[in-house]
């Protein structure tokens, strides 16, 4: 049995494995079963697991006829190793609105956190929520008839069902009242309607004056996604701009996404130390060898590029801060595609991580695409440069400090985590002491979201 990080999507190839007849011996295999029916489906995926993935040899044999698994993911249950914790199958065009960052709804991402409270942990660009000004680190009080204590009970006991079904149904223009209070400490009522919109995966730019001296900050915690590109062009504009003694990277519950923009994101932090170099390794099972091999950085930057390449290249390496040293603000939800960033500038720069140990995910995807369902099965290892992936336990920071169970602004200073690090430079870049969160006190719960979790790499 294995069990799965929650909308996990993970390190992947735009190269499709074939996988055609199951290899086992189970009767579903045979050629009357009819295309894409479960039988068929779950031959297939075994077929595919039985080639290509990474743990093939841990593989258990399946206990029911295929026709019998209740889904695809029910099959991997049974014949996956305990350890994967990553792969899944899930419904091809959610896999594909989710790394371009396309989603629905109002908008909105809640925390159940301290006091029975409902915190807003941020609103996207365009969405109704942000439109009618609920901000970050807000107060929800109600949702149409479901109040906060209520919505806080749901995600305690992890009802996702009851939580997600007080939010209405999926249908364009749907209307329902949201009551908040904002920081002032205002008490605010707005209609909401259900819509379309794009996930921002930057959520802050800014100078921030400390102790320590200026601090740049770029908040990047919704994934490496297809709109990054564009984002991070208009930040490193800005940033290159300013003038400033630090810069901290905050990686909080960024799951993952596009290997191509972890990349090209290093190379908007440090072009000079890491240009024409390798940025990544990867080690495939006994099927595949032919498929590992070293990736440099501008190699996997190419990948997503469009049009004059050298002029979009040379772009990113002219407006490139060259730093020599970087923190980078961490925690749990820290995973795949920001370890990767982090683990393969390691060997070029200086990183410090501050606050907590990361998600855990050195392995990768190819993804496989079948009857409307893609396979996003563990498929290869990647290490850096210096031959180091050995982090399935996670990333460890270098300053360890538990997040606050409330939330607050970017770059204030009542976050404990975003505090530290201002700590730890006014300190000489040395860590007091640690920050562990009391153990009769609750994180934050997250609501259930459709963020990518993973690295995606295309070629």
């Amino acid at each position: 049995m294995h069990n799965t990080m929650p909308t996990c999507i993970g390190l992947a190839c735009s190269i499709l494995l074939a996988a055609c007849g199951g290899s086992s011996s189970n009767d579903d295999t045979n050629n009357t079963v009819k295309q894409c029916s479960l039988a068929d489906k779950h031959a297939h995926w075994y077929s595919t697991l039985q080639q290509d993935y990474l743990w093939n040899d841990e593989l258990a044999s399946p206990s029911r006829n295929f026709a019998n698994y209740l889904d695809s993911n029910d099959l991997l249950n049974d014949v996956l190793p305990g350890k994967d914790r990553f792969s899944l199958v899930i419904n091809s065009q959610d896999w594909q609105n989710s790394i371009a960052g396309n989603n629905f709804g109002f908008g909105v991402e809640l925390a159940a956190a301290a006091n029975n409270q409902m915190v807003v942990v941020q609103t996207f660009n365009g969405s109704a929520a942000q439109l009618a000004g609920i901000e970050r680190g807000d107060t929800l009080t109600s949702v149409g008839n479901t109040s906060a204590s209520t919505l806080h009970t749901y995600l305690n006991l992890g009802n996702y069902n009851a939580y997600t079904n007080a939010f209405g149904p999926d249908e364009n223009g749907f209307e329902l009242e949201f009551s908040w209070i904002n920081a002032n400490g205002d008490e605010k009522t707005a209609t909401l309607k259900k819509s379309q919109f794009q996930v921002n995966t930057v959520t802050k730019t800014e100078v921030v004056d400390s102790n320590a001296g200026k601090v740049a900050y770029l908040g990047f915690q919704n994934g490496f996604l297809e709109p990054s590109p564009a984002e991070l062009k208009q930040a490193f504009g800005y940033f290159k701009q300013q003038s400033f003694d630090h810069f901290v990277l905050d990686l909080r519950d960024n799951t993952g996404g596009l290997v191509s923009v972890a990349a090209e994101l290093a190379l908007y932090l440090a072009s000079d130390a890491i240009q024409n170099q390798i940025f990544l390794e990867f080690e495939f099972n006994q099927n595949n060898q032919q498929e590992g091999g070293s990736a440099k950085t501008e190699e996997l930057v190419f990948t997503q590029l469009n049009g004059s390449i050298r002029n979009q290249i040379n772009y990113i390496r002219n407006n490139s801060l060259n730093l020599d040293s970087l923190i980078v603000l961490t925690n749990g939800r820290s995973a795949s595609a920001s370890e990767v960033l982090i683990n393969s500038l390691e060997p070029y720069i200086n990183v410090h991580m501050i606050g907590e140990r990361t998600y855990g995910k050195p392995v990768g995807f190819l993804p496989d695409e079948y009857c409307e369902e893609t396979l996003l099965a563990v498929n290869f290892q990647t290490n850096n440069a210096l031959g180091f992936g050995d982090y399935l336990n996670g990333l460890t920071p270098d300053c360890f400090v538990s997040e606050s169970n409330t939330v607050y602004p970017w770059t204030s200073l009542q976050d404990p985590v975003f505090a530290k690090a201002i700590g730890y430079l006014n300190n000489g870049y040395s860590c007091s002491a640690t920050m562990a969160r009391p153990s009769n006190v609750q994180p934050l719960i997250l609501a259930p979201h459709n963020r990518p979790n993973g690295m995606l790499l295309q070629k």
